[in-house]
């Protein structure tokens, strides 16, 4: 039985590997589109997020013959904005952890090979602290399944390494909404190097 194990595991591990096992790190731009309430200045009943990064990881499982490739993704959202009105100063922060799995269908092989991009996500969205000068605000944070869709494409850089870069839009919460919420969405632009 133990030397079952063992062939199966070293199986397992060529068959990875030999078929373009890619992990690597990254990070980029996460721009909120809605709902109004994280857009909006706070002059103009919002808490100002727009142009905010994130960083994360990605794998990709490459496969002969085939142009699916499934991949597996972390991505941490940071958010935070700051207004002064009149002299007094307003603050909000928040942050969504997105951990999720997708397939990209590549277009066109080669050392710059472009791609469409499906994936779904489970998003934990993390307390929001809003700072006022009457006071801190702050709202928990609930899980919910969204999904990205999107293009990219990756760039053999060297032997060893591949850049991928992607523009995505992100539901962060497709399903799982209580009544009365609002589609908390976002451009995704992520750049990884992958090893």
């Amino acid at each position: 039985m133990k030397k079952f194990v063992v062939l199966a595991v070293l199986l397992f591990s060529s068959v990875i590997f030999s078929q373009g096992f890619k992990f690597g790190v990254g990070g980029g731009l996460t721009m909120i589109q809605g709902p109004d309430v994280l857009t909006k200045d706070f002059s103009s009943g919002g808490i100002g997020f727009g142009g905010e990064y994130h960083v994360g990881a990605k794998a990709k499982l490459s496969l002969p013959v085939i142009p699916l490739t499934p991949i597996a993704f972390l991505n941490y959202h940071i958010m935070s904005s700051s207004e002064e009105i009149a002299g007094q100063t307003f603050e909000a922060t928040s942050s969504i952890l997105s951990i999720g799995a997708g397939a990209e269908w590549s277009l066109l092989p080669g050392p710059l090979s472009p791609y469409l991009a499906l994936d779904v996500a489970m998003n934990s969205f993390g307390k929001t602290e809003v700072k006022t000068p009457i006071g801190t605000f702050t709202t928990t944070g609930e899980s919910r399944v969204g999904i990205n869709i999107g293009a990219g494409a990756e760039f053999t850089l060297l032997p060893a390494f591949d850049i991928d870069a992607s523009l995505k839009y992100s539901v962060f919460n497709l399903i799982g909404k209580e009544s009365g919420e609002e589609t908390v969405s976002a451009l995704v632009f992520n750049v990884s190097l992958l090893f």
